[in-house]
């Protein structure tokens, strides 16, 4: 077997042991038809795009032909930019007409087909690789018999069976009337496709909806698709999606009609030069250049939990409290410490004053609370972008709007700039110290610019990175190596219940399955 598989099986409301291996699952025939959702992950790195999805699609599991299994239902794919225009542009029919391998009677093709292209992706690699490689397609794809994983140039593919249906959705700018909060212009002309969108929101302008400065009119509409879906936190559906870099409006309303889902997806590359798309999403019916597309998937969300890790940031000082601000610029700072704060920072004076050092601040807002929200959902770190941090004055990189009484923490890049002197703060509280011990799903994450364009990153997963390759010798059972399915993307990657994007270089978010 030229892969390295692994299979993780997501247990709806069947309350049996988490199946850990393939003849496992076969022998469970207890389960009721209707509780479970099946996902299987594939990678390869083929430097031909068209046998890397082949040899993805031959290495799924065939459809079971009990009368407890239906077929593969849905396929996500994630491409790296590394592929060429042509190919990137055939992938849609590739995958419709060649999925599932050695159909048979009982196979269809899937219902539901979603990807984009992103920087890299979560696949094998030797395990004597250097994690300094260059992002090129190795060599020699077929990975010897000890392996590990890593972010590089391929192909990562997740299949999911479900016993309820799978419900693909897309978002774009020609239905949903989408404000773009982010997006500048440079002079002052538009971009042409921009003239029609600018007309529309013109023309809906509607003043008695004012409700903020720093905040626009959401007119976007939740898709008829997703009207039919159950909001209850028991029931909620659990949502992966793909977007350009303008999902703000999107994700209010998802937020809006499904607080108790969680929500997981990946920013897109930026692919001008590769096939002079901005962005590049696809479906069964071709490639798309902006927007949003998605799935959701029934009765997971209070199965599942997940984590946000930011690799290098390093806290100064203390938390403060916000007691004046407007918009995302923050004007007053107060609390313990808060007159330290200016020697702190310029007490590394050749990293502070050069510019080399990138700040950040972790805002908290205790007063968000709900029983299926979690630390990262009551948290978020944006850049500091402007304004003078010692002076208590900052401008955050952020649509949203900030209130007086939320705790923030100020945080360094440990990678950038001579770091050496500048102290650092206590263990910051709303940081979780650990990671879920169950094993992981899907992992997205934000790659840092200055660096991804020559170097390739090893994900970071505590237990679950290093694992030995599938056992295919003699007749023991296999051990399931723990893959995930995964993107990686300078434009970051979007998480949570209260979904937002993160785009803090070498973030990255990991869903996995709750521990029993």
């Amino acid at each position: 077997m030229p892969l390295v598989n692994c299979t993780r099986y997501v247990w709806g409301l069947a309350r049996t042991s988490r199946l850990t291996t393939q003849r496992a699952f076969a022998k469970s025939r207890t389960v009721p038809y209707g509780r479970h959702s099946l996902w299987t992950a594939r990678h390869s790195v083929h430097p031909e795009l068209s046998l890397a999805l082949r040899e993805c699609l031959e290495a799924l599991p065939k459809s079971p032909s009990s009368d407890y299994y239906q077929p593969w239902n849905a396929l996500l794919l994630l491409v790296s930019a590394s592929y060429g225009a042509e190919a990137i542009a055939a992938l849609p029919a590739l995958a419709t007409t060649n999925f599932p391998p050695g159909a048979t009677e009982t196979t269809t093709n899937p219902a539901v087909l979603i990807g984009c292209v992103v920087d890299s992706v979560l696949a094998p690699s030797p395990s004597n690789a250097s994690p300094t490689t260059p992002p090129t397609h190795p060599p020699n794809h077929r990975w010897a018999s000890s392996t590990t994983i890593q972010w590089t140039p391929g192909v990562s593919l997740l299949a999911i069976q479900s016993s309820q249906p799978v419900v693909a959705f897309r978002l774009d700018d020609t239905t949903t009337q989408r404000r773009k909060l982010k997006s500048n212009a440079v002079g002052r002309w538009q971009p042409p496709d921009r003239y029609q969108q600018l007309r529309r929101e013109n023309a809906s302008i509607d003043m008695s909806r004012f409700t903020s400065v720093a905040r626009a009119d959401n007119l976007v509409q939740l898709p008829s698709e997703l009207r039919a879906l159950p909001s209850e936190e028991d029931r909620s559906p659990v949502f992966i999606l793909f977007s350009d870099d303008e999902p703000h409006q999107f994700l209010d309303v998802l937020n809006s009609h499904f607080p108790a889902s969680m929500k997981a997806g990946v920013i897109g590359s930026s692919t001008p030069f590769i096939n002079g798309r901005p962005f590049t999403l696809f479906d069964r019916t071709g490639l798309y250049s902006s927007g949003m597309c998605g799935v959701a998937i029934p009765k997971l969300s209070s199965h599942l939990t997940s984590h946000v890790k930011y690799e290098q940031l390093v806290p100064v000082g203390d938390p403060l409290i916000i007691t004046r601000c407007q918009g995302n610029v923050i004007l007053e700072l107060d609390g313990p410490g808060s007159e330290d704060l200016p020697g702190l920072l310029k007490r590394s004076t050749q990293a502070y004053e050069s510019k080399q050092i990138r700040l950040y601040a972790r805002i908290h807002d205790q007063n968000v609370q709900s029983s299926h929200y979690n630390d990262d959902d009551q948290s978020t770190v944006y850049r500091i972008v402007g304004g003078d941090p010692a002076k208590h004055t900052m401008v955050l990189d952020t649509v949203e709007e900030l209130q007086p009484g939320q705790d923030i923490q100020i945080y360094h890049d440990a990678a950038g700039g001579d770091l050496k002197e500048l102290p650092t703060g206590p263990v910051d509280p709303n940081v979780p110290s650990t990671t879920p011990s169950s094993p992981g799903l899907l992992q997205f994450r934000a790659l840092d610019p200055d660096t991804s364009a020559s170097v390739s990153h090893t994900p970071s997963m505590e237990s679950a990175c290093s694992t030995p390759a599938l056992n295919t010798g003699g007749t023991a059972e296999p051990s399931m190596a723990p893959m995930l399915f995964g993107g990686a993307s300078q434009n970051g990657f979007i998480w949570g219940h209260r979904a937002r994007p993160i785009q803090i270089p070498n973030s990255q978010g990991t869903l996995y399955t709750k521990s029993d």
